[in-house]
């Protein structure tokens, strides 16, 4: 945000006059088309501001003790002590424990000695600390909530004056209802009267604002640190300055960017225009009745001081016939209502979707920002680029399959820079003579100094001069060695061809290009279609030119279509046939792609570097060995089980190519025995080959045995502690330092060597190409649309939502493999299954309970079976469940036709134990319904069904209904497997004696996270992932769904790859090219965010080679 005096320097122009163009058509002065201006939430956070302050002293309502913490708890962040984050919470409470009656100042003084205590006095190494994925989530969640709970409208704790009430209007206006005001407090302001509703305006917001900067501006310097530095007071230096909530001045950008569009006569304003038109008119109106105020008063004032004055030498009556068009009775009314209509203007100006009133909308600078045809994704990501070519493919087959036809009306603007050489002096000196619009030619030269000659296309002596100095060099200063030709492209030259949509690696190749004269489109090789899925029905594709030997060197011998093959190898194991092709592409295309985008945005920064650790471009880990093995995919086509038949069938072949030979004659059999005899028996000893080790887990070994002698054996508490373990907690609490270093030292390890060297490889690229088999497999039909639709939503509730609360939930809970097990659990399916009033049969007079499935031969025992059970789970039954009281009222409503009131006089039972009476007395019960008068004619067998089906008997909550199924082990043995329709896994714990709880699994994550730990839900969504791919017949790398998980869990928890939780990285420009680029912008200009550019969208975005792949490393010229 510029300041007031900045924009003021800036500007070459006051804009005044809100007609653009006079009568003529012609540019009228001082508009928004001047020709000076060159050829043809801050609002979320001031409200929240204003909210959290007293009107009356001018200071912060919330504590004093939240502010000092949160300052010390930043510095902290932003050096990168996470630890120390949360034990100065400790310290607060500590220090309030022992003192409650501490003022603030005592509290911030507390806290700074902890916080210099761990920085050190002097902390200016903040600059230096890299932000990382956890310090950013956590610096923002901390500021998130101070802003959440503490910035809430409450009494002064200062000067005592009660709560103001703040309210919003339209996004333009400010409402506020003062509070009663205590005895012995005055307001200076005659606007804030007790109990009065009054309009905020700009300026007495303003004022308060100054007020509460001088009482409050130790804490808000570090809350916006965006406002530091580059602002400039009004004083004229550099520092902190509020008045960037307020705007006094506008910035017009020049003409260029807002241009006027013609059609035919008739002009077209840009929408930018229209927006700051509005404004204008708006400034003239107010300053009009601003004067009009102004000249009644000074009327007023004149008629009584000199009443005996002459009537003629009073003012001459202003022009009043504009308050015509201006809602309001009296002046002042209008006045207040053209103040919000400029508020209201300017608003749009900067986001045109902040007033929901107006129904014609033209971009504002939001607009112009965010989404596919913004800024950012156009422009900056290279939809639109320099040095490339659009144009309708068509197939020939007199080409080389790594060529590319290009016509000659693209051959003569596409240029590349070629430094001049005497090598190759003669040729380009030729191509500046032939000039831009004969091939070969050249189209400018670019001297030493930086200097650029545009060749005449009309001038031949221009041209001539022009090549005899191409050695020659020019006087004065060279940034340059030697000077440099554009020429035209030429046979041979190397183009990347694309076509959208880019979904896998393939969608871009290099070709050769082959000039073509008399051509007017690209000639495109039949044996390329399949890369690029093009056919010739008017498919266009994208030509780019590299301008750098680097970028030549890459496309040559790396991305050239003579590169891009499957080996018999690969081929034997990839071959899907009758699978290829997007069939359904216009169902899913969108979703599928929007999907794919998401995954392909987060994970675009993971590489594999040269300790051989998956990270992402702000260094965090995500994996430390890519697929937790470290092996390079492409690689291990044949390290598959149902593979190894195959290179048991082969092994002499294997024996002979590898050389295997030559390595077992000079092997000791006997020691390789012996040698793995020792290792499996160091196995053995050790149940975990690297123990986890620690200071409090070596202070626990040498501890622990002793407490526990002399503790009394007790019942463990809430968090399953005795109070042995409770003891020792306590005494590592107390340690001193000193001794806490020494357990330190003593449980470190010794840093262990280097892994090697590999050369790194983009993960990204990888797991693109997967997720796009992914989505080419899902959008075809064959397994049907209905289960289509259910995978999708499925994969997208994994990956994008992340949500706790998921359309399908279950649990897969194994029975023991025991007699007594299999039939009670027969039992606890139907306890566990929901029963409906709907769903009980009384009438019937086979009572064969609420599941009529069993088997008649096994009648006679389960009844003596059942009536056990019963007996040993009557305590058990929770009273909700087995004795559920319907003489209380059950009142529910069904579908809105009417109220059912039952009144029973009896406890349900299993319906198998009711007897004829009782059934004969059930049957005397009452079904009293309440019918609505509206309406007359009712069907009462829908009604009672209805609510029958609403009226619960039974239930355990969580669950819906359970089934019991078989399923077979890899053992080939068969197991009976609990499947539960719904999640309730403390019941399930309840019946460790019937289930095996040990490998309970549960398709909701979250559940199983917070259950068993992240490290179990990372797992979860693997499978899940896996689950789905499987349905199509499509096995993904378990070493890329492994790197997927990784990156959703690796912050502690489970993450979705949207746009919420893109908040934590650090790169600002990453984000604001994924999604919502102003709130993302705006939050990085308060905060005074920092781009270190290594993030592949932030190095797109200014021109930089993105660190992955050959970019990860330079190039060393040999000078010998």
């Amino acid at each position: 945000m510029y300041s007031t005096e900045e924009i003021r320097k800036l500007s070459v122009k006051a804009i005044t006059n809100f007609r653009f163009l006079d009568s003529v058509g012609n540019v009228a002065p001082n508009s928004l088309y001047d020709l000076a201006l060159g050829p043809a939430d801050s609002k979320e956070k001031l409200y929240m501001f204003i909210r959290g302050s007293c009107l009356s002293c001018h200071m912060l309502t919330c504590p004093r003790a939240a502010i000092h913490l949160l300052l010390n708890q930043l510095r902290l962040v932003d050096h990168g002590a996470m630890q120390e984050v949360y034990r100065i919470e400790q310290v607060l409470f500590q220090h309030l424990e022992e003192n409650p009656k501490s003022t603030g100042d005592e509290i911030g003084q507390v806290l700074k000695q902890f916080t210099d205590s761990v920085l050190g006095v002097n902390d200016e190494g903040s600059e230096n600390t890299k932000p990382i994925k956890h310090l950013v989530d956590k610096k923002n969640s901390l500021i998130g909530d101070f802003w959440r709970i503490q910035m809430k409208s409450r009494k002064c704790p200062h000067c005592r004056t009660g709560k103001f009430q703040l309210r919003r209007e339209h996004n333009s206006k400010l409402i506020i209802t003062m509070p009663s005001v205590p005895i012995g407090v005055e307001i200076t302001n005659d606007d804030l009267l007790a109990g009065k509703r009054v309009y905020l305006t700009a300026s007495t917001a303003r004022e308060h604002m100054m007020k509460l900067w001088e009482q409050e501006g130790f804490f808000l310097k570090c809350l916006f640190a965006g406002m530091e530095g580059g602002t400039m007071s009004m004083e004229g230096e550099g520092g902190f300055y509020p008045d960037l909530f307020f705007l006094d001045l506008m910035v017009v950008p020049p003409c260029r960017y807002r241009p006027i569009n013609r059609l035919g006569d008739q002009m077209f304003t840009n929408g930018q225009t229209v927006n700051m038109q509005a404004v204008m008119k708006d400034c003239g109106v107010v300053s009009k009745l601003l004067a009009l105020i102004a000249g009644e008063k000074a009327k007023e004032e004149e008629l009584e001081e000199e009443e005996e004055q002459q009537p003629q030498q009073a003012p001459e009556p202003t022009d009043q016939s504009f308050l015509v068009g201006i809602p309001g009775i009296t002046i002042t009314d209008k006045l207040y209502n053209s103040w919000v209509r400029l508020q209201t203007h300017i608003n749009i100006v900067f986001d045109s979707e902040m007033d929901k009133m107006i129904v014609e909308k033209y971009p504002g600078i939001r607009q112009i920002l965010e989404k596919k045809e913004g800024l950012f994704r156009k422009h900056m990501m290279g939809k639109r680029v320099d040095y490339a070519a659009r144009s309708v493919i068509c197939p020939d087959m007199y080409i080389e399959t790594n060529e590319i036809g290009i016509p000659m009306v693209f051959a003569t603007k596409l240029t590349y820079p070629q430094p001049v050489t005497p090598w190759n002096v003669k040729e380009l000196r030729q191509a500046v003579l032939n000039g831009p619009n004969v091939h070969p030619g050249a189209s400018m030269v670019i001297n030493e100094d930086g200097r650029k000659t545009i060749l005449s296309p009309d001038s031949l002596v221009q041209r001539e001069a022009v090549a005899k100095q191409l050695l020659t060099p020019c006087p004065g200063p060279h940034k340059m060695p030697i000077k440099i030709v554009n020429r035209h492209i030429k046979n041979g030259d190397v183009l990347l061809l694309n076509r959208q949509p880019t979904l896998h690696r393939p969608s871009i190749q290099a070709h050769c290009a082959r000039i073509l004269p008399g051509e007017k489109v690209l000639r495109l090789h039949y044996a390329n279609c399949k890369a690029y899925n093009a056919d010739f029905d008017g498919d266009e594709m994208n030509a780019h030119f590299p301008q750098s030997e680097l970028a030549r060197a890459e496309a040559y011998l790396l991305v050239s279509t003579d590169q891009q093959y499957l080996v018999p190898k690969e081929f034997f194991f990839h071959c899907m046939a009758g699978r290829e092709g997007l069939v359904d592409t216009a169902v899913k295309t969108s979703r599928s792609g929007y999907l794919q985008r998401c995954v392909i945005k987060h994970l675009e920064g993971l590489v594999v570097q040269y300790d051989l650790t998956v990270r992402d471009s702000d260094g965090s880990v995500v994996q430390f060995l890519y697929g937790e093995d470290g092996l390079d995919i492409p690689k291990t086509p044949f390290l598959q089980q149902k593979q190894f038949s195959f290179i048991e069938d082969n092994y002499k072949v294997i024996k002979r190519s590898q050389g295997l030979d030559e390595v077992l004659a000079r092997l000791d059999p006997q020691a390789a025995n012996r040698h793995f005899a020792s290792i499996q028996s160091w196995k053995a000893k050790r149940e975990v080959a690297c123990p986890r080790r620690g200071a409090f887990l070596l202070f626990s070994q040498k501890k622990l045995a002793k407490l526990k002698k002399t503790a009394e054996p007790t019942n463990p508490d809430c968090y399953g502690r005795n109070v042995a373990e409770s003891q020792l907690i306590e005494m590592w609490r107390s340690l001193d330092e000193p001794n806490r270093l020494k357990y330190s030292r003593k449980a470190s390890r010794c840093p262990g060597p280097s892994l090697g060297l590999l050369n790194p490889d983009v993960c990204f690229g990888s797991v693109s190409e997967n997720f796009h088999s992914v989505t080419e497999k899902y959008l075809q039909n064959e397994a049907g649309r209905s289960r289509d639709a259910v995978d999708t939503h499925r994969l997208r509730e994994i990956l994008m939502v992340a949500s706790s609360n998921i359309k399908t939930p279950m649990m897969s809970i194994p029975v023991l493999n025991t007699k007594k097990a299999l039939k009670r659990a027969k039992t606890l399916r139907k306890r566990l299954t929901r029963v409906c009033l709907a769903e009980v049969d009384y009438e019937s007079e086979e009572d064969d309970g609420v599941d009529d499935a069993e088997d008649k031969e096994d009648e006679d025992e389960e009844e003596e079976e059942e009536a056990a059970a019963a007996a040993a789970e009557a305590e058990e039954q929770t009273p909700e469940v087995s004795q559920l009281d319907l003489s209380q009222q059950l009142s529910t409503r069904g579908k809105g036709k009417g109220k059912a009131t039952r009144r029973t006089s009896g406890r349900t039972k299993h319906p198998e134990s009711y007897s004829d009476e009782t059934l004969d007395q059930m049957r005397t019960n009452t079904v009293d319904l309440v019918l609505p008068v509206s309406k007359v004619h009712f069907d009462l067998t829908s009604v009672l069904s209805a609510l029958a089906h609403n009226a619960v008997i039974m239930e355990t909550k969580g669950l819906t209904r359970c089934l019991l199924g078989e399923t077979t082990k890899k053992g080939g043995e068969k197991e009976t497997v609990l499947n539960t329709e719904g999640i309730n896994m403390q019941e399930m714990f309840n019946h460790g004696d019937i289930l095996d709880i040990n490998r309970l699994y549960s398709n909701e994550v979250h559940a199983m996270a917070k259950t068993y730990g992240i490290e179990v839900g990372l797992k979860v969504i693997e499978k899940e992932i896996k689950n789905v791919f499987a349905v199509y017949g499509i096995e993904v790398d378990p070493r890329h769904l492994s790197l997927v998980a990784d990156y959703m869990c690796f912050e502690g928890m489970y993450k979705p790859l949207n746009r919420h939780a893109i908040q934590s990285n650090p790169s600002p420009l990453q984000q604001m090219t994924f999604e919502t680029s102003y709130k993302f912008l705006k939050q990085a200009t308060m905060l005074g965010l920092h781009d270190k550019l290594e993030s592949p969208s932030a190095c797109l975005v200014v021109g930089k080679i993105v660190k992955g792949g050959t970019g990860l490393f330079e190039l060393k010229q040999p000078l010998q």
